[in-house]
């Protein structure tokens, strides 16, 4: 299942890239990436695994960045897709 989440408050690439990697080691992602702006994140997982996998994203974003917040992204244009 893709789900796509906006991002706030994510310094650097740098940042990112750590976040990325250790969010792809987690049990049930498949993959995981981020926009070159850093503000989308996409992530395919197992669908019964979302809830969890999200929660520990959500404390692993704030570990790394104590400001990052993430939130559902609700597409409005075709191109976020």
């Amino acid at each position: 299942m893709l789900r796509k989440y906006h991002v706030s408050h994510l310094p650097d690439a740098g940042t990112a890239g750590e976040l990325l990697a250790q969010m792809g080691n987690m049990e049930g992602v498949h993959s995981v990436s981020i926009t070159e702006d850093l503000s989308i994140l996409g992530i395919d997982a197992e669908e019964e695994m979302i809830e969890p996998i999200m929660e520990r994203t959500v404390n692993l974003c704030r570990r790394i960045a104590e400001d990052c917040e993430l939130s559902y992204f609700f597409p409005l244009r075709d191109h976020y897709l």
